[in-house]
């Protein structure tokens, strides 16, 4: 009957290292995690910026985007070389508003695979719009703040549903010696 028991909770242990390992496993990135590389991370419309990268898949396919307030705006396809770094320079459209942005290198099957933020200026010949109106309406770099629920209630009842969902499974496995 002992063994029996053990043999259960054994199990149900087993069950629950299973369930861990494989959520951990889902939640690991499908690609490798590549590096960005820029001179700076003000960059000026309408200038031509040197982007280098390593650490990406050995031939990876790869899309430089800049995606901001407004949107993804498509700046290079390459391929990296046999070792997975590449060296390229970009066009940093003319159109496109100051303000904080990121440069991000998605995969060719849509998934990022390296990201960096940057902040894009106007050209030297650009006239600077100066305002407090104006500078509102522009992405900001300031971090964005979120309150998180703190709730007594909702703790204590993740809490209760986890101890419970726990003694369930106890239950379940301890229920069979009786059969």
């Amino acid at each position: 009957m002992k063994r029996e028991r053990l043999n259960n909770i054994g199990s149900f242990i087993m069950v629950m290292l299973g369930l861990i390992m494989t959520t951990a496993a889902a939640n690991r990135p499908l690609h490798e995690e590549g590096t960005l590389i820029l001179k700076s991370k003000r960059l000026e419309l309408g200038s031509v910026v040197t982007v280098g990268g390593k650490k990406f898949e050995h031939r990876a396919q790869l899309s430089l985007v800049l995606v901001g307030a407004e949107g993804k705006m498509d700046l290079k396809k390459l391929v990296t070389d046999s070792v997975g770094g590449f060296t390229t320079e970009v066009k940093i459209p003319e159109t496109l508003e100051p303000g904080s942005y990121r440069l991000v290198a998605y995969a060719d099957d849509g998934d990022e695979a390296a990201g960096l933020d940057v902040e894009l200026t106007a050209s030297s010949g650009t006239e600077q719009i100066e305002g407090r109106a104006e500078q509102d309406a522009h992405p900001s770099a300031e971090p964005l703040t979120l309150e998180r629920a703190r709730s007594p209630m909702v703790t204590g009842g993740v809490w209760l549903a986890v101890i419970l969902s726990i003694l369930a499974g106890v239950v379940l496995l301890t229920g069979n010696r009786k059969a």
